[in-house]
């Protein structure tokens, strides 16, 4: 594949999986199970809020290595917001780059203000990038 005419559109998965940030880390490591995800987007609270997003990286170092119980975790509790989103079009030379420098390893992608996907390190390194 040639890097240098690709986007993040190109290669994202489209597979793009909401969750209510009162919903507990068990509903979520369910869902992730169910949808075969590795993040969920957290809903916005109203018009003005910013995503949220929740991996499974977080679940582990937030609730398992802490000893925590899963159905007693809310997502608000453990997920990263706002969220990265990559813009659909960004050349996936500077995906990486923009990853790494804000210590993320799974964004949504953006397309006229709406999330229409989401891109990983995985994807880029399976699908595009090498």
């Amino acid at each position: 594949m040639n890097s240098s005419s690709n986007s993040a559109k190109d290669i994202m998965s489209h597979k793009l999986i909401f969750i209510d940030g009162l919903d507990t880390a068990a509903n979520a490591i369910e869902k992730m199970k169910s949808q075969g995800v590795d993040a969920l987007i957290i809903n916005k609270r109203n018009q003005n809020d910013a995503y949220g997003i929740v991996t499974i990286k977080d679940i582990i170092k937030k609730v398992y290595i802490k000893d925590l119980k899963p159905e007693e975790v809310n997502i608000y509790e453990i997920m990263s917001k706002p969220v990265i989103p990559v813009p659909a079009l960004m050349n996936i030379r500077y995906i990486s780059r923009l990853m790494l420098r804000a210590k993320i390893s799974v964004a949504p992608v953006e397309q006229d203000g709406e999330l229409i996907g989401v891109i990983s390190f995985s994807s880029l390194f399976h699908n595009g990038l090498y």
